[in-house]
């Protein structure tokens, strides 16, 4: 973890690198995003999510935040559908730690 700004953006095309130079053929094509919630650059994400969805790979949103959030709503669009399947808010480090 470095502190800064979050470049979902950079993450999910690197993920879609990842996925065309190895892998295989006949395995789902999965990402699974933890993250504080605070996401960068929303255009340039929305449109990474939207070509690794093209390509059938599922999203799994997982953000880590003591506090909800407009981001929520974001970060559910970006998850693949449903949602309610594909997201979890995960209620801060501690509960995190704490069920290790």
């Amino acid at each position: 973890w470095q502190k800064g700004f979050t470049n979902m953006a950079q993450a999910f095309v690197l993920a879609d690198t990842m996925f065309q130079q190895g892998g295989r053929a006949e395995a789902q094509s999965a990402v699974l995003v933890l993250s504080d919630g605070k996401y960068s650059f929303a255009f340039e994400t929305q449109n990474a999510v939207n070509k690794l969805k093209e390509k059938g790979t599922m999203i799994y949103m997982a953000p880590i935040s003591d506090h909800a959030g407009e981001w929520q709503h974001t970060l559910k669009e970006w998850a693949s559908q449903p949602w309610e399947t594909n997201y979890e808010l995960l209620p801060g480090l501690q509960s995190v730690k704490h069920n290790m």
